[in-house]
């Protein structure tokens, strides 16, 4: 019997997939920890921060990113935007990494069954 040899593509595919993977397990974990600590959101709200108003509220990641990116350096617009607009928007453009690892989780999904089916 032959041992299957793992191509540069399936290797992408099974490190997205667990990316993906591990993502919702930590983010599960978090969110009970939120829960736990009297937390009122349900998980869609929660994940997406759409009840953030200011940079106290932000999750660390935001915070870490206005840190790098907001300490006197700032780019365009975001000069003049007041912090709970900065906060607003760190939380869509995390809403929209999330909407695009769900999409790639769902491509990797598709090329797996795609490619047992070939099997």
């Amino acid at each position: 019997m032959r041992t299957p040899v793992m191509t540069p593509v399936g290797a992408v595919a099974r490190g997205l997939a667990a990316a993906a993977v591990g993502t919702l397990a930590m983010d599960l974990l978090l969110f009970a920890r939120y829960k736990r600590g009297d937390g009122k959101s349900g998980f869609r709200t929660w994940e997406l921060s759409s009840e953030i108003e200011s940079w106290e509220q932000a999750p660390a990641p935001a915070q870490v990113g206005k840190r790098l990116f907001g300490g006197g350096t700032h780019l365009g617009r975001t000069q003049m935007m007041r912090d709970d607009e900065q906060a607003k928007l760190a939380a869509r453009i995390g809403a929209h990494f999330d909407s695009l690892d769900a999409k790639l989780a769902k491509v990797i999904e598709l090329t797996v069954a795609m490619k047992n089916r070939s099997s």
